[in-house]
């Protein structure tokens, strides 16, 4: 089972298209062989820092795969943790409703000095953090899931997250250029990647992360991705996105 990071173009409004691998999103996912997927890494606004931006980016560019032969994988973080009890159950509400764009009134007590500052740091980590929480940020202006670091939760000790990170940091720089907002274009380049310069990254992510993905995975890695069975978009990306934070930060 290759662990493919596809995409789905989502509703919300601050979906962003720029890659650069690492920050929070409206994504869900799906492997190759149609089980659970992982986060593409693709990026909406950050709840503590950014406004909305307003509309899908629907440029179009050439789409990879491109040369990955420079390619380094980041620094890897361990996750924070998870049930902190950082975040009470109306925080992650709130947060939800902020990070959906339902109802940016929300956003304001999770930024500097606001009533959940503590909690909304839990949630929104930067990449250079020694720990990472459910959303990493690479410029404190965007986030992605951090679905690896999700995985290393729910089965502690193995070199699943790191690998899985890895991976998509390949796919990522293969296919950054690809318009994400055309799902079978994202996927028939990462599918290639995946068969090329990407490979190595890939296998590896597989034999690491079997004990995630094989038939006696723990019923926690649900966490770490999207209900498929929620057939709306913005209610299965709300949905997603109350469930990572409440197994990082939440009671």
């Amino acid at each position: 089972m290759k662990l493919v990071k596809a995409v789905s173009l989502a509703s919300v409004s601050a979906f962003v298209v720029a890659m650069s691998y690492g920050c929070s999103s409206t994504i869900t996912a799906t492997d190759s062989d149609g089980g659970p997927g992982a986060d593409t890494g693709a990026k909406k606004d950050s709840a503590q820092n950014v406004p909305d931006t307003g509309g899908n980016d629907t440029s179009t560019s050439a789409c990879g795969p491109a040369d990955t032969t420079a390619y380094m994988p980041r620094a890897y973080s361990p996750p924070s943790g998870k049930h902190q009890g950082i975040c009470t159950t109306p925080n992650i509400a709130d947060y939800v409703l902020c990070i959906e764009n339902t109802d940016k009134t929300k956003c304001a007590q999770f930024g500097q000095g606001g009533a959940a500052e503590t909690c909304g740091n839990c949630i929104e980590t930067n990449q250079t953090d020694p720990k990472w929480g459910p959303f990493v940020s690479p410029d404190g202006q965007s986030l992605s899931y951090n679905t690896a670091g999700c995985l290393d939760l729910a089965v502690s000790n193995t070199q699943c997250g790191k690998s899985l990170d890895a991976s998509y940091g390949c796919q990522d720089a293969a296919c950054g250029t690809c318009d994400n907002t055309t799902t079978p274009t994202y996927d028939s380049c990462v599918t290639s990647s995946l068969s090329k310069s990407c490979k190595t990254y890939g296998a590896t992510a597989d034999k690491d992360c079997a004990a995630q993905f094989g038939d006696a995975a723990p019923a926690e890695t649900s966490n770490c991705f999207p209900d498929p069975s929620i057939a709306d978009p913005a209610a299965q990306d709300a949905d997603f996105v109350k469930r990572i934070v409440t197994y990082f930060c939440g009671p």
